[in-house]
């Protein structure tokens, strides 16, 4: 559906991932832009996500979604199906345009991303300081904060 760019399904798997992947495998037969990587160390990751400007998260909801929190970190456009705590706590605050709710919609968001790249680099810009509001340093700060709250109580 988006020729022009390149994706790539990478994480760890498991006994009941196989199923999956192999269905994935048989319905990505012929595309030429499309990469399955399985059991990749860290640095593989890490290499894929500096070459990408978008992260395409699945369609399936999480309560905060750690992978979209790193790849926006990263500065990748996080592109999020419009459910679960990743589309509420991080993609919707980079920008509302980067949910969809069908493949039809990704795809359009993902396009549209491409063919403008001002847009692009102002929201991974966008994405690092949503991403950096979830740090180990702006945790201490909110929870001093609370804790001073609290005291004066």
């Amino acid at each position: 559906m988006v020729p022009e760019a390149s994706f790539y399904l990478v994480g760890s798997t498991g006994p009941s991932s196989k199923l999956v992947l192999n269905l994935l495998e048989e319905r990505a037969k012929g595309l030429k832009n499309f990469n399955i990587e399985t059991e990749v160390p860290r640095r593989r990751i890490l290499e894929l996500m500096s070459q990408a400007s978008i992260y395409l998260h699945p369609p399936h909801a999480e309560h905060f979604g750690i992978a979209i929190a790193e790849a926006a970190a990263t500065g990748l456009v996080p592109v999020v199906y419009r459910d679960g705590g990743g589309w509420t706590d991080i993609a919707s605050r980079i920008d509302q345009g980067l949910g969809y709710t069908s493949v039809d919609e990704a795809a359009h968001i993902i396009r549209s991303l491409l063919n403008e790249p001002g847009r692009l680099k102002a929201l991974s810009a966008r994405a690092r300081e949503v991403a950096n509001g979830f740090s180990y340093e702006s945790f201490k700060i909110r929870l001093n904060e609370v804790i001073r709250e609290l005291a004066r109580a």
